[in-house]
């Protein structure tokens, strides 16, 4: 799956091997074999949990580092709500994040927050067409297999169109 990290691992798993056998042939006289193999197996078990920990908890975590990037804004006909469609692309230290496109429904004077969408989230980079029908319902065009999708935000009702290729 991750091919690049195939040749670190094998040599961190031939370095860790290797020091687990000198660590044996040190304490071999002093210890006894029960304490060896003990001690042995203590370290193998943290070693592959902190590596574990490592790669699972920071390497191939997609939340450590997003950003949002407006598509589109669209002010409500009253100018009481804005509809703004993002994407949202994240980045981790080993693998590519899938980018997720969002809608959020705003207060005129309230600025996109950093995360997800409140409305609405489509995988990938689907195009999302916005469309005021009135001051309090939007129609939301969309392409993309569905992640989140609201029917109510505030006072607005939300009505969505699913298109074919855009």
């Amino acid at each position: 799956m991750y091919t690049e990290l195939a040749a670190p691992t094998c040599g961190l798993v031939i370095a860790a091997v290797l020091a687990l056998g000198l660590i044996a042939f040190i304490n071999r006289r002093h210890r006894g074999t029960g304490a060896i193999i003990r001690l042995a197996a203590l370290l193998t078990v943290g070693c592959f949990t902190a590596t574990g920990g490592l790669f699972f908890g920071l390497l191939r975590n997609c939340s450590l580092s997003c950003r949002n990037k407006t598509v589109a804004e669209l002010r409500s006909p009253n100018g009481r709500w804005k509809a703004v469609s993002f994407s949202r692309k994240c980045v981790a230290i080993v693998r590519d994040c899938p980018q997720v496109s969002h809608v959020s429904i705003l207060s005129a004077s309230e600025e996109l927050p950093g995360g997800d969408g409140n409305v609405f989230s489509v995988a990938g980079k689907g195009e999302i067409i916005l469309q005021w029908k009135s001051a309090n319902v939007l129609i939301v065009q969309y392409y993309g297999v569905v992640l989140r999708l609201q029917k109510r935000v505030h006072d607005v009702r939300v009505d969505y169109l699913p298109v074919g290729f855009m």
